[in-house]
């Protein structure tokens, strides 16, 4: 079974598979690209993560993301080019009025534009604070595999939340466990 991506071309869609090989190669979160699955994913032109260090964040902190977005890439494909900016910026202003720490916007096809996230980078001493920022980036790397696969029209909106809180403190243990 296959589905059409918002810039065209179509995708394999994991469903089709046998659910004990799907469980395997997914980690238990199933909008993640494993590179096993690199090849169903080429379509797109520009592909991968860029990361922008605004003004202002220190360059040991981007150091330590930008280690953390390497380990992400030795695992996963990112079909559709995503640009994450690393600011100085404490919190944003959600769509709800609220504040958040980190935001996705989604890329469009007219005019092309590719998705961003940002991020507010801003690392103390602590090991939560940096465990948190690097949650945070997931979570938001989550909503990037989401809007790809289109999953806001199929699943509801808790789902895609737990969902990014698996695949977020999945991932920074394993990253944490490596780094040890």
């Amino acid at each position: 079974m296959t589905i059409k991506s918002i810039y065209g071309g179509s995708y394999l869609v994991f469903g089709a598979m046998d659910s004990s090989r799907r469980r395997m190669m997914m980690r238990d979160f199933s909008s993640w690209i494993d590179l096993d699955c690199k090849p169903y994913y080429l379509d797109s032109k520009k592909r991968g993560l860029r990361v922008i260090v605004h003004n202002g964040v220190e360059a040991e902190v981007a150091d330590y993301i930008r280690d953390y977005l390497h380990f992400l890439r030795k695992r996963y494909f990112f079909p559709i080019r995503c640009y994450v900016h690393l600011t100085d910026n404490g919190k944003y202003r959600s769509k709800d009025k609220g504040y958040c720490f980190g935001t996705f916007f989604p890329g469009t096809k007219t005019p092309r534009r590719y998705p961003c996230i940002y991020l507010p980078a801003k690392l103390s001493s602590d090991e939560q604070t940096s465990r948190r920022c690097l949650f945070d980036l997931t979570c938001l790397l989550t909503y990037y595999f989401q809007w790809f696969f289109e999953c806001e029209k199929d699943y509801s909106h808790r789902s895609l939340e737990i969902e990014a809180t698996k695949a977020g403190n999945y991932l920074v243990n394993e990253y944490l466990k490596a780094l040890n």
